[in-house]
């Protein structure tokens, strides 16, 4: 992806200067444990099965872990989809949806950000190239941990990249909005 290209993407807050870089949702081998979970209920039932034949024990049991399978599967699946990174060119958001009725914003601006950090730990980051990227903004202000981000170091360099042309407006006093109506112009006079 280039680090200008600009995502059609809307969310409560986005100011109407504010453009989106990257929309991501956790790597898809984060939900390999929870369906790990689902494949030992159903091996628990085929051994129930096998003691107790076709019986109302497996009968009941069946249908608790279909029940189970259905609630479990649409819980992590719903985690999954509104846990979500969005970088702008003006600050990163990180949406964490903790349980069903549990979620945690995290947002700071890019001109606020000292360091970011990226982690993989253990086999499955290692292996599908995905990892945490925690964005710190130093000083008291809490760090913002993006959650099994793909594509991880490529999404680094962007943020560094983001970092920097921070920086350079803050020095040449240029706030976002001034920014984003100079490139406006700048992209209609070339249309023109």
């Amino acid at each position: 992806m280039a680090e200008d290209k600009t995502i059609d993407f809307t969310f409560d807050g986005k100011e109407p200067w504010e453009e989106v870089k990257l929309v991501v949702h956790p790597h898809l081998a984060t939900l390999v444990r929870p369906m790990i979970l689902l494949l030992l209920v159903w091996v628990a039932i085929g051994v129930l099965f096998y003691f107790f034949k076709a019986s109302w024990v497996t009968g009941y049991a069946m249908l608790g872990a279909l029940a189970f399978t259905v609630f479990y599967a649409a819980k992590e699946i719903f985690l999954w989809w509104n846990t979500t990174t969005i970088i702008t060119d003006y600050r990163v958001v990180q949406i964490l949806q903790r349980s069903l009725f549990n979620r945690e914003v995290a947002a700071t601006m890019w001109s606020n950000v000292q360091s970011v950090t990226v982690y993989t730990p253990g086999v499955l980051p290692s292996m599908f190239g995905f990892g945490m990227i925690v964005c710190d903004p130093g000083g008291s202000e809490k760090t913002v941990d993006l959650f099994a981000v793909p594509d991880a170091y490529r999404v680094q360099q962007m943020a560094l990249t983001l970092m920097r042309r921070a920086a350079e407006q803050d020095a040449a006093g240029m706030s976002p909005k001034e920014r984003f109506e100079k490139k406006t112009k700048a992209r209609k006079s070339v249309m023109d």
